[in-house]
């Protein structure tokens, strides 16, 4: 069960090999097993306050990241998806982490896998919550790859709809979150979860870190969103575990379900009428693997 939102322990931030920054904010336990956090599409580090007592409870220092061109990591133009890799094991070296786990949510999701496919000599394992799958591929239904096709070439729309919701997580934070939670993409059991305040303003304080250089993170994450990928799921070799809600209308399960099968090493685990956000309700079942995968390495 999701409490109120908690500051991070720490956070700080790490200059990489090309001068550029990654910055990072830890929650949990500072002894626990390590764990990458990649917050959603929009969000920013301290999306990680939303598993800070259940990464307590199970015993997993969580170092929650800001993506390039969120929060207060350096914007980079023309990244790829795989090659988020390189920054997480820069920023792992930095921390003096040799092995860990990396967990993605949503729009986090992709950047867990490029991990998993670039490093799983390193990774105790992958964690997927309703994760996006890749919208351009063969296995893709037609409405899904058209649905790529239009976000890719209208994103002027999608940048100029985020700049609304920057202005107002500004200057009317709880009018701006209660007017989210009337998206045609939330499920029902999306709604309910949205009724608490707690959630609200949590997501709220995300945003504003999100928004900090405006929505130039969030395009770039478009674009990579709605175009092929660098790599293919069939080249990830670390264990994936994957949780999705079958009431999910943000990522619709069955485009997941088209997709994973491609993983190798993946376990899934889908929640009937759970929607997008049903993590909120299930943090002790992603962080109580985390904790026992750390246990046995």
């Amino acid at each position: 069960m999701l409490s109120a939102m908690k500051s991070p322990r720490h956070e700080g931030e790490v200059t990489l090999a090309d001068a550029r920054r990654i910055a990072y904010a830890e929650f949990g336990d500072t002894y626990g097993v390590p764990t990458f956090y990649f917050h959603g599409w929009p969000g920013s580090r301290r999306e990680g306050a939303l598993y800070d007592e259940a990464a307590r409870r199970h015993a997993v220092r969580l170092i929650a990241l800001d993506r390039p061109g969120y929060g207060r990591s350096t914007f980079k133009r023309r990244r790829t998806i795989g090659g988020w890799a390189s920054d997480v094991a820069e920023v792992a070296a930095a921390l003096g982490l040799e092995r860990f786990a990396v967990a993605g949510l949503s729009g986090g999701g992709p950047y867990a896998l490029a991990c998993a496919r670039a490093m799983p000599e390193r990774l105790i394992a992958a964690l997927v919550i309703s994760g996006e799958p890749p919208q351009v591929t063969v296995r893709a239904p037609w409405h899904r790859r058209a649905f790529a096709w239009w976000s890719h070439h209208t994103r002027f729309f999608v940048r100029g709809y985020y700049t609304l919701v920057a202005a107002g997580v500004r200057r009317a934070p709880r009018f701006t979150m209660a007017l989210t939670a009337r998206s045609i993409t939330f499920s029902k059991r999306d709604r309910e979860l949205w009724k608490r305040a707690e959630l609200r303003e949590g997501f709220a304080e995300d945003l504003r870190h999100a928004f900090a250089q405006g929505t130039r993170g969030i395009d770039e994450d478009l674009r990579l969103y709605t175009q092929r990928w660098d790599f293919v799921l069939e080249e990830v070799r670390a264990p994936v575990y994957w949780w999705h809600g079958e009431d999910d209308r943000i990522v619709p399960v069955r485009h997941v379900r088209d997709e994973v099968v491609a993983l190798p090493d993946a376990r899934v685990t889908y929640y009937p009428g759970e929607g997008h956000f049903m993590v909120l309700e299930h943090l002790d079942d992603v962080l109580r693997v985390v904790a026992g995968l750390g246990v046995a390495r």
